[in-house]
C-alpha cells in the first residue's frame, strides 16, 4: 500500500496538525455499497480487510452493538507495529468537485490507537494511487459506550474519477466497530464554538495606589531552599508558586482584582524591550536610546487594582526592529545563507522585511553584540525601575524573548520548506568561542576529536546543512563528531545568552529580585532547549518556566509537563508550568487549534483542566502561573473559585516538609541527542520521550524525572527503579553511577542501546551495562515488540511498546533472562534477569505502554498508586487523579493517611492506604493526604 510510510506521516500530522478541518454534517448522495455491513457472510462485499507494514489483526461481524441495522463490523488491530484497514471499493467521483466521508465509530475500551480515515484518487483506468492521500486526524478516540461519527473532507484533483475509502487503526492494539458510512458533497464548514465577550475590570483611583507606594518599601525577592524543597520569599515570607501573567499585546485588558481576591499576589507584567518589535511602544527606541515614559503607566496599570501586589516584568528582550538591519552579520541566516525574516516567528528567508506587516530580520541567539546591546537596555531599565515609585513593587524579571517569545531557534523543521539554523557570522564566531571552551583550549584534543590534524579553533566551521541533514539513525565518530559539537553548542549558546541576561539583573538589583526564564526541553521536543543542565549552573536562574503541553491539555487528556522537573527541584529551582488555558471568553479558530490548545466551553472542564495541572505541579514539588494572554480568558465566577481552590492548595504544601516521594526515577539524558542525525533526532524525542511521558502519566505510577548527568548528583535520592529512556551516550562517572545502583533490590530498567556511542562493538557496550547479553540484529530494524508468552509478572496484556520507529535494533541471546517481548521479525527485544541482589531490563524498542511501565513498577517492587489508564499524579502529600475513562477508580496511597478532598474540603477518611469511587472521563478530584 503506498500509505508510504504511514506511520510516518501519522508523526508529522500529530507534530504539525491535520491536513483538513472537521466539516459540517452533509446528506449522503452517493452510494457506497454495503456501508451498514448488512450483507456477506464469510467475505466483505463492497470491501477487504489489509493489514500492512507488520500490522496483525482481524475482522469480524457484530450484531449486538450496532449504529443501525442488524450488523456492525469490528475491525481488530492486534499488536503495535503497522496498521490494520478496511478498504472499500472504487467509488466513482466527480474531478473538481469536495467530497466528505463519514462513518460511525465505536472503540471498545480506553483509546489508546489513532483511529481515522484515509481516501485515495485514482484515475478511472489504473490501480495507481494519485497521491496524495488525503487523511483526517490520526487520534485516539473515545467513545465510551456509545457511537461517534468520524469525518474527512477531501477535493477531488483533476483526472481523478474514483476513489476508495481506508478505514484504519495503527500505534497500538484496538477493536473498532464500524458502521453506515457515507459519501456526499462536502458542504460549508459551521463551527460555532460558545464565546462570549470578556468584561473588562473597573479600575479604582490611581490617587490611593500612589499613596500606598508613597509608604511601601522596596520588594525584595529571593529563592531559597528549606528542608531539600525550593521556596520563593517575597518580603522574608514563603509564598505560593502560582502566579497571574498580564496579556502580552494589550496590557490594559489584564484581570487583576479576580486574581488578587484569588489570593493570587504576584503578577507578571509583559513589556517588550525593543520599540516596533510587536507594536509602536517599548522603552528601546534605537541605538544607545532608551524612553521610560510607558514604564510607570504599565506598573500603575496593576498597582492601582493592588497596591500591596508584587509585580515580575515579563521581559521580551528583543531588540528594536531596526536592529538587525543596522547588523547585518549578526542576523540568522539558514543552510543557504539567506536571512531569517520575522515576527514573532520565522516568516520566510532571503527577502527584506516588511516594516508594515512588522517583520524584522531575526537576530542571532548567540550574537555576540546582541548581548552586549541588550545587556545594556536591561541595564537601563532596571536602574529606571529601581528609581521609580511604582517600581517599589517589582520584586523580579522574567527574561523572555526572539522566536515565540522562548528563545526558540529561528529555523524551520518542515521537510517541505527546510530551513537550518544558523550559519551567520555570528553564529560562526559563537561557535569558535564555545569550542575553544568546551576542549579546555587543548588544540590537540580539539583535533583528535575531530580527526583533523590541520585544524584550529580559528578555523572551525559549521557543519554544512547536507552534512547535518544526511540520513542514518547516529552519527558516525569521529567523521561527525563537528556535527555533535554543533549539536550541543545550538542550545548551550542559547543558556549563555540567557545566563548573561540573568547576570545583568542581578547585577543591577544587587540580588534582591528573582530572575527566571522560559526554558522547554526534550520533553517538548525543542531541539535547541536540549542544555538543561547547563542551564541550571547559573546562580542567577530562581525559576524557570514552560507552556503545559500541547494537544493533551483539554479535559479527558493526560496532561504533561514540559520539563525534566526532578532535575529542576534537584538543584533549587521551581518549574511553573504555564496554564493560557483558553476558555468561551477567548477568541476561537477551528476545532484541531482550540482542542489543542485547552479551550474549555464550560467552568466544569476548565477546573477540571486546571486541578489536573496543578495536582501534577504539586506532586512534583514545582508551580504554575496562568497567562492571560489576550485578556479576560478568567473573567467567570466559578473559573475563579477554581483558581482560587488551586492557590489554596500550593498555600498548604508550603507547610509541608522534605521532597516529594516516589519509588521511580526516569533519566533522560541530553547529550544523547548529540549523537542522533537530524531525521532521526526528532522523530526519536517524540516517541522516545515526549509521548513517553504521556504513556508514564497514565500508567498509575508515580515517578520523578530527571537529568541522566543526575545520576552522579550526591542528592539524588534513592529508588527502587531506575529507567534510562535514551542512555546512548555514557560519560565514565555515569557508568560508574549505574553500577554502583547494582545493589539492594533495586532494578534497572534500559531502552534501545544504552552505551554505543563512540563504540567499535555496540553489542559488548549494551551488555557491560544491562548484564544481559545481546547481538546486533544488523541494519535498520522496526523497533516495536509483541508481548512474549513468556513475559510472567511482566505480562501487561496485549501492548508492551507504544511506538514503532526504524533504528538500529539489538537481539537478546541471554538463556538467564527472561524473554518478554518479541521483534515482529523475530528475536528477543525485551528481556529480562533476576541477579539476585538486582534486577536488570533490556528494552530494545522505544516506547513502553502505559500498562507495562505499571507491570514494570509491580516487578521492581515500586509504589503503584493505581491501574493504567487514568492521569494520576501522587506524592505522600498529594494524589490526583484525572479520569481518561468512566469507571470505577481504585487509588493506593503510599502510606495510610489522613485524607482530605482538596474541593469540598471535606475528610474522606482519617486513616486509610486504600481508595475508591466513581469517576466521568475528564473528571479530576484531588486529596491533600497526612501520613498516619
Amino acid at each position: 500500500m503506498k500509505v508510504l510510510s504511514l506511520a510516518r506521516f501519522v508523526l508529522l500530522v500529530l507534530l504539525f496538525g491535520p491536513l483538513l478541518p472537521a466539516p459540517a454534517n452533509a446528506q449522503p448522495t452517493l452510494l457506497i455499497p454495503n456501508a451498514g455491513f448488512e450483507d456477506g457472510d464469510n467475505d466483505l462485499p463492497g470491501w477487504s480487510f489489509n493489514p500492512g507494514e507488520g500490522g496483525e489483526g482481524d475482522w469480524s461481524w457484530e450484531t449486538r452493538r450496532v449504529h443501525s441495522g442488524k450488523r456492525s463490523l469490528r475491525l481488530r488491530k492486534s499488536n503495535v507495529a503497522g496498521y490494520s484497514m478496511l478498504v472499500s471499493d472504487y467509488l466513482p467521483v466527480e474531478a473538481g468537485k469536495e467530497y466528505e466521508v463519514r462513518a460511525w465509530v465505536q472503540v471498545e475500551g480506553r483509546p489508546r490507537a489513532n483511529v481515522y480515515f484515509m481516501v485515495s484518487q485514482y484515475t478511472a483506468d489504473s490501480p495507481e494511487m494519485c497521491l496524495p492521500n488525503a487523511f483526517s486526524t490520526p487520534r485516539p478516540l473515545y467513545t465510551g459506550d456509545g457511537w461517534k461519527q468520524l469525518r474527512v473532507r477531501f477535493p477531488v484533483r483533476p483526472g481523478s474519477a474514483r476513489i476508495r475509502i481506508h478505514a484504519l487503526i495503527s500505534q497500538a492494539p484496538a477493536a473498532v466497530l464500524w458502521d453506515d458510512f457515507e459519501l456526499g458533497p462536502a458542504t460549508e464548514e459551521v463551527y460555532a464554538p460558545r464565546y462570549e465577550k470578556p468584561r473588562p475590570e473597573e479600575l479604582p483611583p490611581l490617587e490611593k495606589a500612589r499613596e500606598r507606594l508613597q509608604h511601601r518599601k522596596r520588594a525584595v525577592a529571593e529563592g531559597k531552599v528549606i528542608d531539600g524543597r525550593a521556596r520563593l520569599f517575597f518580603d522574608g515570607k514563603p509564598t505560593e508558586p502560582a502566579f497571574y501573567v498580564a496579556p502580552f499585546h494589550n496590557q490594559w485588558n489584564a484581570q487583576i482584582a479576580d486574581f488578587r481576591d484569588a489570593g493570587v499576589r504576584v503578577y507578571l507584567l509583559p513589556l517588550t524591550l525593543g520599540r516596533g518589535v510587536y507594536s509602536d511602544r517599548g522603552p528601546w527606541i534605537g541605538a544607545g536610546k532608551m524612553d521610560f515614559s510607558e514604564v510607570d503607566e504599565l506598573l500603575w496599570r496593576i498597582l492601582r487594582v493592588d497596591p500591596d501586589g508584587y509585580i515580575l516584568f515579563y521581559l521580551a528582550t528583543d531588540p528594536y526592529r531596526e536592529w538587525g538591519e543596522e547588523h547585518p552579520t549578526e542576523v540568522c541566516t539558514d543552510q543557504d545563507g539567506r536571512k531569517a525574516v520575522v515576527q514573532m516567528h520565522p516568516k520566510d528567508w532571503g527577502r527584506e522585511p516588511d516594516p508594515k506587516a512588522r517583520e524584522r530580520y531575526a537576530p542571532s541567539l548567540v550574537s555576540s553584540v546582541l548581548r552586549r546591546d541588550t545587556i545594556e537596555a536591561i541595564r537601563g531599565l532596571i536602574r529606571h525601575v529601581n528609581a521609580s515609585l511604582p517600581g517599589k513593587a517589582v520584586a523580579g524579571y522574567h527574561i523572555a524573548g526572539l522566536n515565540d517569545g522562548q528563545f526558540f531557534q529561528w529555523a524551520r523543521h518542515n521537510p517541505k520548506d527546510l530551513h537550518l539554523a544558523d550559519y551567520s557570522e555570528a553564529s560562526r564566531k559563537a561557535f569558535r568561542d564555545w569550542l575553544r571552551r568546551f576542549y579546555g583550549n587543548d588544540l590537540a584534543a580539539f583535533r583528535r576529536a575531530w580527526d583533523r590534524q590541520d585544524l584550529t579553533f580559528e578555523t572551525a566551521e559549521i557543519p554544512s546543512g547536507e552534512r547535518r541533514l544526511a540520513p542514518g539513525f547516529f552519527l558516525m565518530l569521529p567523521r561527525d563528531q563537528d556535527i555533535a559539537d554543533y549539536n550541543r553548542f545550538y542550545s548551550e549558546g542559547t543558556v549563555e545568552t540567557i545566563h548573561a541576561y540573568a547576570r545583568v539583573v542581578k547585577e543591577e538589583t544587587r540580588g534582591q529580585a528573582l530572575v527566571s526564564t522560559y526554558w522547554e526541553d526534550a520533553c517538548a521536543n525543542v531541539d535547541s532547549h536540549l542544555a538543561t543542565g547547563r542551564m541550571l549552573q547559573s546562580p542567577d536562574i530562581d525559576f524557570l518556566a514552560g507552556p503545559a503541553a500541547y494537544g493533551v491539555r483539554m479535559a479527558g487528556e493526560v496532561g504533561q509537563c514540559h520539563s525534566t522537573w526532578g532535575s529542576v527541584g534537584l538543584h533549587g529551582r521551581i518549574k511553573l508550568t504555564e496554564q493560557d488555558w483558553r476558555s468561551w471568553l477567548s477568541e476561537w479558530r477551528d476545532p484541531y487549534y482550540d482542542y489543542s490548545v485547552g479551550r474549555a466551553e464550560n467552568a466544569a472542564d476548565h477546573n477540571a483542566m486546571v486541578r489536573r495541572e496543578c495536582g501534577m505541579m504539586l506532586a512534583y514539588g514545582h508551580g504554575t502561573w496562568w497567562y492571560d494572554m489576550s485578556g479576560g480568558w478568567f473573567r467567570d465566577d466559578q473559573i475563579m473559585r477554581g483558581i482560587a481552590e488551586a492557590r489554596a492548595a500550593f498555600s498548604r504544601d508550603l507547610k509541608l516538609s522534605g521532597r516529594p516521594r516516589a519509588d521511580v526515577a526516569v533519566f533522560v539524558d541530553e547529550r544523547s541527542f548529540d549523537f542522533l542525525r537530524y531525521r532521526a533526532a526528532g522523530p526519536f524525542r517524540y516517541e522516545g520521550i515526549v509521548r513517553q511521558l504521556y504513556q508514564l502519566n497514565q500508567s498509575g505510577v508515580p515517578y520523578h524525572l530527571y537529568l541522566q548527568l543526575d545520576l552522579c548528583n550526591k542528592s539524588l535520592p534513592e529508588y527502587r527503579l531506575y529507567l534510562f529512556l535514551n542512555a546512548h551516550h555514557l560519560s565514565p562517572a555515569e557508568k560508574a553511577a549505574i553500577k554502583a545502583l547494582r545493589r539492594a533490590g533495586k532494578t534497572l530498567a534500559f531502552v534501545h542501546a544504552p552505551g554505543v556511542v563512540g563504540e567499535a562493538d555496540q553489542a559488548a557496550a549494551i551488555t557491560e551495562i544491562t548484564g544481559i547479553r545481546v547481538r546486533s540484529a544488523g541494519g535498520e530494524t522496526r523497533l516495536t515488540a509483541n508481548v512474549a508468552p513468556t513475559a510472567g509478572p511482566l505480562n501487561p496484556g496485549d501492548a508492551i511498546s507504544s511506538a514503532a520507529l526504524m533504528g538500529p535494533a539489538f537481539v537478546v541471546q541471554d538463556e538467564k533472562a527472561r524473554a518478554v517481548g518479541t521483534y515482529p521479525e523475530g528475536g528477543t527485544a525485551v528481556a529480562a534477569r533476576d541477579f539476585g541482589t538486582w534486577k536488570s531490563l533490556f528494552f530494545g524498542p522505544i516506547g513502553m505502554t502505559d500498562s507495562f511501565l505499571n507491570a514494570l513498577a509491580r516487578w521492581a517492587g515500586a509504589w503503584v498508586a493505581a491501574p493504567a489508564g487514568d492521569a494520576v499524579y501522587a506524592s505522600q502529600y498529594f494524589l490526583t487523579i484525572h479520569a481518561l475513562v468512566d469507571g470505577e477508580k481504585k487509588l493506593t496511597l503510599a502510606t495510610p493517611s489522613r485524607v482530605e478532598d482538596l474541593t469540598t474540603g471535606k475528610i474522606v477518611s482519617e486513616r486509610t492506604q486504600n481508595l475508591s469511587f466513581q469517576m466521568c472521563r475528564g473528571e479530576t478530584r484531588w486529596f491533600a493526604l497526612t501520613p498516619r
